[in-house]
């Protein structure tokens, strides 16, 4: 999202997106993964890209979530 426009992230979480998916792949092979022209932080490290991305998140009010999220637990009870 950032790729196409600075605050790409940020407009998408603002319109109903609740995923974000920061590039942790190792540096050294992360121009192997270059998918399309511009691929912003192909350079940073994976730390260095979720604290990025946390701030951002953080920036408009939204908190990081640790939990696994959606994992098929409420079927159990059924």
């Amino acid at each position: 999202m950032e790729t196409i426009h600075p605050q790409g992230r940020l407009i998408a979480l603002q319109c109903g997106a609740n995923v974000v998916m920061p590039n942790v792949t190792e540096t050294a092979y992360r121009k192997q993964y270059e998918l399309y022209p511009g691929k912003i932080c192909t350079g940073d490290q994976a730390a260095q890209c979720r604290s990025c991305v946390q701030a951002k998140i953080e920036s408009i009010g939204r908190h990081v979530s640790t939990g696994k999220g959606f994992h098929g637990d409420y079927l159990k009870g059924r």
